[in-house]
Order: C-alpha cells, then structure tokens, then sequence
C-alpha cells in the first residue's frame, strides 16, 4: 500500500486529507493518507479574536471527530516535525520517530516573522495560534482583575490586528474600563492590501470606540516596556501584540538530500499542481507556499488553502491513476473581518463589487462561511470552545 503523509492539519491540510480519503475510497487505490500534527484538533485560527471577549467561542475540532470511517485507509500520528529526508523519503519526528512516505505534502503553514528586530521575541505576544490567544487572555486578565485597563499596542493594521483591537475594546467595556489601545502600522492606511474604502469604514468604527492609529510607523526596537520606530517616535506599553508579516514554516530548513526552490520569507516555490520536487514526491500548499503563477497574494488566506488542496488530492490522485495533472485555478472569493459578536465588514469582488461597513449582516456572511467549511469536513456540531484547553 502507498502512503501519502501529510504535514499539518490547518485548513488546508484537513480539506486535503478529507479530498483524497474521498477520492481513495471512490477509485478503490491501495493508498493509506497519513496526517501529522503536533494537536490533535485543528483550530479554526479566524476565530480566535472571538475568544477575547468570549471564551466560550468554538474554535476546536477533533481529529477523531472528522475522520471516522476511513479504516485502513487513514493514520493519525500526533508528533513534532523535526526534519524532513527527501532521498530516503521519510518524514522525522521530535521523538526520532520515522514515517515513510511515497507522497509528502508539507501543510504546515507559515510563522510570525520577527524581521531580526532586537527584543520582539521576549516581549511580544504573536496572535497566531490557540496559545498566543490564550497567553494574551490571561495577560489582560492580569490588569482587569485589578481593575486596571492596560496600555495596549497592536503591531500591524491587517484583519487579525484590528479584530483583536475591536474584539479587547468590547472586553474592556464589557468590564467598565476605557480602552487604551494603539494599532501601529508600517504603511500609511489600515488594511493596506485591501480597498481603501474597506480601510476608512473600518477605522472609523474603531475609532469611535477609542482606538488610536499610528501610521507610517515601521518598528525598528522592541524594549521592556516601550517600541520604537524607525523615524524615532516611542510608543509605551503594557501588552505587546504583534500581528505583522509572516514568514515560512521553519520546516523549509530541514528539506534534506534535495534542491527545493525558496521564494520570499522562504516559502518553497511549487508549479501550477503544487508539486515542489516531482523526483522527491514532494507537495506544498497554504501559506508555506508561492505558486510560480500566482504570486505571493495568494497564499495567505484559509480559502486559498482549501482551494489548493481541492487541486493537490486530485493531482495526487490522477499521478496513481495515469491521468493528466490538473493546473490551479484560484479565486480570491473576498474577505470578512468580524469586529464583535454583532459587527463584521467584508469585502466581496465579485460577481459586484461590495464593500460591507460594520453590521449585522457581516457577522451573518461570516457564519455561512464557518458553516459551510464545517460541513464539508463533516464536523457541524463538533466544535469545542477555546477554554477546554485553557
């Protein structure tokens, strides 16, 4: 029996285990589909701001819960990557463990990128994962059970940066304290990748709710209790957070026996069937990926990472099938950024151009999207609140 493994159970690497499964099953292959993570459950990462002010927010999903059914065809081995041998064909865990593969697709994702900048790393909190999120509960904890509303700075104006300043803002005043937050930015607007109208309307609501928006602001030093930027202004702080750039997975390091492509932040560089080494059988998709024809636009988003794994099982299949490979066709299907637990705005292209100010019908758009994600993993009402792991 082949085996096909796979890195990382993000939204791409759960859509893709799931496809092929499907796939396996329907053209009856002798191919058993690995998944290694390091959790057993996958966190839906959108969601996570949610949790700041209500920690009751559903953000976990088993393993165990999406894939039953399977038999033989399916493994599910939790472990830490430590390294990846590309002659042999084995993926290496933490624990010395070693899986074989035929077929590996790296799903790992991407990282904060620090930028080499002195002192982020000891005095940031990088909003990126379940833990991150809970590290900064807790730290907000530690002033507002004093009755205390801290200094706040939010590195980086993008849709994670603003969501937790909106989602902190209504946590504060849920507890009666003002909120003291600043969003700093590199560029001279919010949102700087999306449409300026996005950008203005959003702002303008966070505004209203006490945030401040410094722009024009690359950070430069990260001390104790202060940053500076590199035209010399000082911010202090409490809390640091920092939501600005992301760079590859450090799994990209470890490629050994094999001439792989890098690309920007050193992401592995793959061709329109998201193959990075054909020789070695190796595959990328999500934000650890640059396809050589989309560009870096495309790569960091959940819904690109579930389009490229719709591509990659069918590719992987047709490769154990004789058939063509399929080239990638992606779609960028627009953007929601929930501000609270009544408030969203979003930005879809097409088939109109629609740009939603802050309501209702926003946080409406974003349950349908959660919904129908949920659906296709066929793990509607399997979802676990944050404070099971806190």
């Amino acid at each position: 029996m082949n085996s096909v493994v796979i890195l990382g159970g993000g939204y791409g690497g759960v859509v893709l285990t799931k496809k092929l499964l499907k796939l396996v099953k329907k053209h009856k292959l002798p191919i058993k589909v690995i998944l290694i993570d390091r959790n057993d459950y996958q966190v839906l990462l959108p969601a996570l701001p949610k949790c700041i002010s209500n920690p009751d927010s559903k953000v976990l999903v088993k393993f165990s819960d999406i894939f039953k059914g399977f038999g033989d065809n399916f493994e599910f081995i939790q472990g830490e990557v430590s390294g990846i041998s590309a002659a042999s064909r084995k993926v290496v865990l933490s624990d010395t463990r070693e899986v074989e593969y035929d077929d590996l697709v790296i799903a790992l994702g991407a990282q904060p990128n620090d930028f080499g900048i002195q002192g982020l790393r000891e005095n940031a909190i990088m909003f990126w994962n379940e833990k991150d999120t809970i590290r900064y509960i807790n730290k907000l904890k530690s002033f507002t059970e004093k009755g205390v509303s801290p200094r706040i700075v939010i590195v980086g104006a993008g849709p994670i940066g603003l969501e937790v300043a909106s989602e902190t803002c209504y946590y504060l005043k849920k507890l009666g304290l003002t909120p003291n937050i600043k969003v700093v930015e590199a560029k001279d607007r919010a949102l700087p990748a999306l449409p300026e109208e996005l950008s203005k309307t959003i702002t303008k609501f966070l505004e209203k709710l006490g945030v401040k928006f410094e722009y024009n602001c690359p950070v430069c030093n990260v001390y104790e209790s202060n940053i500076l930027s590199s035209d010399g202004r000082t911010f202090d702080y409490d809390i640091l957070v920092w939501s600005s750039g992301v760079k590859a997975n450090d799994i990209t390091k470890k490629i050994l026996d094999s001439e792989v492509e890098k690309g920007p932040q050193g992401k592995l560089v793959t061709d329109e069937f998201y193959r990075v080494s054909e020789e070695s059988g190796i595959w990328a998709i999500g934000d650890i990926c640059v396809n050589s024809k989309y560009g870096m636009s495309f790569t960091n988003l959940a819904q690109f990472a579930i389009q490229m794994a719709e591509y990659c099982a069918v590719n992987i299949v047709n490769k154990y099938l004789g058939k063509p490979l399929v080239p990638a066709k992606l779609t960028f299907k627009g953007i929601v950024i929930q501000l609270s637990k009544f408030k969203a705005s979003a930005y879809i292209p097409k088939p109109f151009r629609i740009i939603l100010s802050p309501s209702f019908i926003g946080v409406l758009l974003r349950e349908f999207i959660d919904i129908n994600y949920l659906i296709n993993i066929r793990a509607l009402g399997k979802v676990k609140p944050l404070k099971e792991i806190m």
